[in-house]
C-alpha cells in the first residue's frame, strides 16, 4: 500500500484493513515520532518520566552504601519499543578479585525472541586500563546504556562517585536535536562591557540552570586577554536531598578535553568535552572555568546583569584558587569570593532534544 493511516477500529473499512498491526509497524511509528534521521532516533530515556529527587532511570549508589546500585523509576524507548519501570530496581554488581579494575555498564536490554525489555548489568573485562563493555545492537538483543560503574579490585561498597550516567534523553514533544546554548539571555558581541580577571590557578564557579535535556558539545566564552593563555573547565551538578552528602558539595559530571591555549585570548574561545559529547539532564549546574596558565591572567568578559528576566541581585558567581585541574567534587561553601550582578559571557553549547527551553537562574 503506497499510502495509509493507522490506527483505526475494525479490520475491514478503509485503512483498517491493514490491521492487525505488527510490533515492527508500531516501533517504526515511535521512531519517526522521536526523530528518525537524528543522532539517536530509536532509543532514549523519556524526560519527565521519573518522580522524586532523581532523574528518570538515573543510576544511584544505594542509600546505605553496598555492592549494589539502584535504578530510579522512569520510561525509555529501546529500538522503538516502549519500556517503563514504576519502582526503584536494585541491581547487584559482581565481586572483583581479578587484581585489576573493570567497568560495568547498567543497561536496558531488548530481547527480541523473549519479547521483553529488562534492566541488566553488563560486566566489563578487568584490565590495567579498563574499557566499558560493548553494547549489542542487532536482531537478537538491542542494548542501551544507562550508566557506567567503576568497579575497583576487591571493592566492598560503591559510592556515587563510581557511577557515570550515560542516558540519552528524549523529549515527550519530539522536534529532533536542535542546536542550542545555555544561558540564552545574551548573544556574543557588542554588549560585553565588563571583565573579570582570573589569576593563575584561580577558578570561577558560574551557575547555569539547564531547563531541558542537552547533549553537551563544548563550552564557549568571550576572552579578554592579550598575552598567551591556557584554560580548561569542569562541569558540576548540584545534587539535592541525596541523603549522602551536604548539598554544598558539587559533583562533577563532565570536563574539558584537556586544556586550550594560544598566543592571544582576545577572541571568542571554545573547548570541547572529554569523550566528544555527554548527555545532561535538566538541573542546577556550576561551570568551573579555570585559568591554567603558569603566570598570565585570563580575562573573562561579562555583562552587568540588568534588564534580564530575573532579579539581578540573585545572580552570583564565585572565585577561588583551586587545584589544577579541579577534582571530582567541589565544596562550594568554603573559601570562595562572591561576585554579584555580573553575567559572565560563558555558555554551554550543544544540542537540545524535543522541547523549547527557558533559562531561569
Amino acid at each position: 500500500m503506497s499510502e495509509y493511516g493507522i490506527p483505526f477500529d475494525s479490520v475491514i473499512t478503509g485503512d483498517a484493513s491493514v490491521a492487525p498491526y505488527t510490533a515492527a509497524e508500531w516501533a517504526r511509528m515511535w521512531k519517526l515520532m522521536h526523530g528518525a534521521g537524528t543522532p539517536f532516533p530509536n532509543y532514549g530515556v523519556f524526560a519527565g518520566s521519573g518522580v522524586g529527587t532523581y532523574g528518570p532511570l538515573e543510576v544511584r549508589a544505594t542509600a546505605v552504601l553496598s555492592s549494589n546500585v539502584d535504578v530510579q523509576v522512569g520510561a525509555a524507548l529501546v529500538d522503538g519499543r516502549f519500556y517503563e519501570s514504576t519502582a526503584v530496581k536494585t541491581l547487584a554488581i559482581n565481586a572483583n578479585s581479578s587484581g585489576n579494575a573493570r567497568i560495568d555498564t547498567v543497561i536496558l536490554r531488548l530481547d527480541y525472541a523473549g519479547q521483553t525489555i529488562r534492566l541488566a548489568v553488563k560486566q566489563g573485562t578487568p584490565a590495567a586500563s579498563p574499557a566499558r563493555p560493548s553494547l549489542q545492537q542487532d536482531t537478537v538483543y538491542w542494548e542501551i546504556p544507562l550508566a557506567d560503574i567503576a568497579v575497583a579490585n576487591g571493592f566492598t561498597t560503591l559510592a556515587q562517585s563510581t557511577v557515570t550516567q550515560r542516558q540519552r534523553f528524549m523529549g515527550t514533544q519530539s522536534r529532533g536535536w536542535q542546536v542550542f546554548a545555555f544561558p540564552q539571555y545574551f548573544t556574543f558581541g557588542g554588549s560585553e562591557s565588563n571583565s573579570f580577571v582570573i589569576t593563575p590557578a584561580q577558578t570561577f564557579l558560574i551557575p547555569i540552570s539547564l531547563s531541558a535535556n542537552m547533549l553537551l558539545q563544548d563550552v564557549v566564552f568571550t576572552g579578554l586577554t592579550a598575552p598567551a593563555y591556557q584554560w580548561g573547565w569542569d562541569l558540576y551538578i548540584e545534587d539535592t536531598n541525596d541523603g549522602n552528602a551536604s548539598e554544598n558539595f558539587l559533583r562533577r559530571v563532565a570536563q574539558s578535553a584537556g586544556d586550550a591555549s594560544g598566543a592571544t585570548g582576545l577572541a571568542v574561545l571554545n573547548l570541547g568535552v572529554q569523550g566528544g559529547t555527554i548527555p545532561l539532564a535538566p538541573g542546577m549546574y556550576w561551570l568551573a572555568l579555570q585559568n591554567r596558565h603558569a603566570t598570565n591572567n585570563l580575562g573573562l568578559k561579562s555583562q552587568i546583569a540588568s534588564g534580564f528576566p530575573f532579579d539581578a541581585s540573585l545572580f552570583t558567581i564565585k572565585g577561588k584558587v583551586t587545584t589544577n585541574p579541579n577534582g571530582a567534587t567541589i565544596d562550594a561553601a568554603n573559601g570562595w569570593t562572591t561576585f554579584i550582578q555580573y553575567n559572565p559571557c560563558v555558555v554551554l553549547r550543544g544540542r537540545v532534544y524535543g522541547m523549547s527551553t527557558v533559562i531561569i537562574p
